[in-house]
């Protein structure tokens, strides 16, 4: 008898629907590169290209097949499903689309095609879930490089109702995913435009430039290990690395650290203070944003460096926007100690950022202006987050058998219907 956790939201099957193992109703990487006839050009998808929201078109790369690495093997379709065998946790996989057809994939991903009983945007509806993945993680080994085998993708059991409704299901989620990829743009278009923004504004150049430490106090962050204060100690919240990005901070995962009383008075951050990564890769060092007290009593990690705004001098939002322009990214870039793809940048170098400081009158405009934009961002960005939890918990429920979907939907896949642009899903 089937276990009821098999399948998203563990109800039973339906009339007319089957459980069956993946490998039954698709092919397994049913296609390689030929070696008698190689191709002189490909364009190769590996696994840095893909997420859990699909193909990166940026990271994807043209190169002459002889110059490719030995991974670039796995011929892919248009109506595919490549999922990433290794780190399955990370959940990386993508509906291949009739633009990608011919491309070709890493041996890291084990490529689905489709039978003729499986209709290609249910599958990939079907490995997105958290069965699919619950199976693959049950899977995987290795501990520094966990990995699952190809077999191991086709034996995930799913749920396989009639090709009607697989048709139905896979263009409800694609029209999911098209308001998703709306979003997405609409995100980026807000970002650059904040970005672009704050970029002209702070380069103004009648402005007088002060040294960040002129204007701010500047100190480092708690050590994790090594050498410590002695004396009783209690767990509080610290920031590390990941959570302070270029704009904005992720919170998501707050890490705590013992740490003395003493540490926990030099090393607090207050509302106001904005924090600057001391190092990583090239791209990221310096990057910072402000803190504003989302937690009481948080600590910072000494990688981090923190600038406490002298505010007779420097609002602390101007000073974040600063800090985020592209004149001091090209500083903390410029000034860097760098080794291989690495990039760090010390204190007596960041206290020396030179930033532009108008009258604070002129200051708060300035962040009225920015902030403003930045509302439209955040915005753009929780409307994103809200479309993207709707396709979960629309396939849960399609899964479940709580709801059908009518006959008369079928109005809406023809390629005259509502949605042509959905063709591929209802193929």
């Amino acid at each position: 008898m089937r276990s009821r956790s098999d399948y998203e939201r563990g109800a039973s099957l339906r009339d007319g629907w089957r459980e069956v193992p993946i490998h039954e109703v698709a092919h397994l990487n049913p296609e390689s590169v030929s070696k008698k006839a190689p191709p002189d050009e490909i364009v190769y998808v590996d696994i840095a290209a893909v997420s859990s929201r699909g193909i990166d078109s940026d990271a994807v790369r043209r190169l002459r097949f002889a110059e490719a690495p030995s991974r670039a093997q796995r011929v892919i379709r248009a109506g595919d499903t490549i999922v990433s065998t290794v780190r399955p946790y990370l959940r990386a996989r993508a509906l291949i689309g009739p633009e990608m057809d011919g491309w070709v994939a890493s041996t890291g991903f084990c490529v689905v095609r489709p039978g003729p009983s499986l209709v290609p945007g249910y599958l990939d509806a079907v490995t997105s879930t958290d069965a699919f993945y619950r199976h693959l993680e049950s899977r995987q080994t290795g501990t520094t490089y966990p990995a699952v085998r190809p077999p191991d993708v086709g034996e995930a059991r799913i749920a396989l109702p009639p090709l009607e409704e697989q048709r139905r299901i896979a263009d409800l989620l694609a029209a999911v995913d098209v308001a998703r990829q709306a979003q997405d743009r609409r995100v980026d278009l807000a970002w650059d435009l904040l970005r672009r923004m704050g970029d002209l504004v702070m380069a103004t150049s009648e402005w007088p430039v002060r040294r960040l430490d002129e204007v701010a106090e500047v100190g480092g962050g708690i050590t994790k290990g090594g050498k410590r204060s002695a004396g009783a100690r209690r767990a509080v919240p610290y920031l590390r690395v990941a959570n302070v990005q270029h704009g904005r901070l992720d919170l998501a995962e707050i890490t705590e650290i013992d740490a003395t009383e003493a540490e926990i008075k030099k090393h607090a951050v207050e509302a106001g203070d904005v924090l600057l990564l001391e190092g990583g890769n090239k791209e990221d060092v310096g990057r910072g944003w402000i803190w504003s007290g989302e937690i009481e009593e948080c600590l910072h990690q000494n990688h981090l460096h923190r600038a406490r705004p002298n505010r007779d001098v420097v609002e602390p939002r101007f000073l974040a926007y600063a800090i985020c322009s592209k004149e001091a990214r090209a500083y903390c870039l410029i000034n860097a100690k760098q080794t291989s793809n690495l990039a760090t940048i010390n204190r007596t170098q960041i206290s020396g950022l030179p930033v532009r400081i108008p009258d604070l009158g002129e200051q708060r405009r300035v962040v009225g202006l920015l902030d403003s934009l930045r509302a439209e961002y955040e915005e753009a960005a929780n409307a994103r987050d809200r479309v993207s939890s709707l396709r979960p918990a629309l396939l849960g429920v399609l899964l479940s058998g709580a709801h059908t979907i009518p006959d008369g939907y079928d109005r809406f896949l023809s390629k005259d219907g509502a949605l042509p642009n959905l063709a591929l899903a209802a193929a």
